[in-house]
């Protein structure tokens, strides 16, 4: 996915969660972070929410690599029924 899509989603969950508690959370981009008076809270939860995906990104390609493992484990199935 890309930063600006993901940049986006973010967006619009921190909008949506705000608003559940009956907050509004007025979002100014500034390059890479956030400024204004919410900048604090909205960069704190932008960098958590970046290296929660990194995280998740990792996690599935450790998995993938240990699924793969496992099906080198396997004769082909030409050698099975061959």
């Amino acid at each position: 996915m890309g930063s600006d899509k993901m940049r986006d989603e973010f967006e619009e969950w921190i909008t949506a969660d705000a608003a559940r508690e009956n907050r509004v959370i007025r979002i100014v981009r500034e390059r890479n972070w956030y400024a204004g008076r919410h900048k604090h809270h909205l960069n704190t939860s932008w960098s958590a929410w970046q290296a929660s995906y990194e995280a998740l990104l990792k996690n599935q390609l450790r998995e993938q690599e240990e699924f793969l493992a496992h099906l080198a484990d396997f004769e082909p199935e030409d050698a099975l029924h061959g």
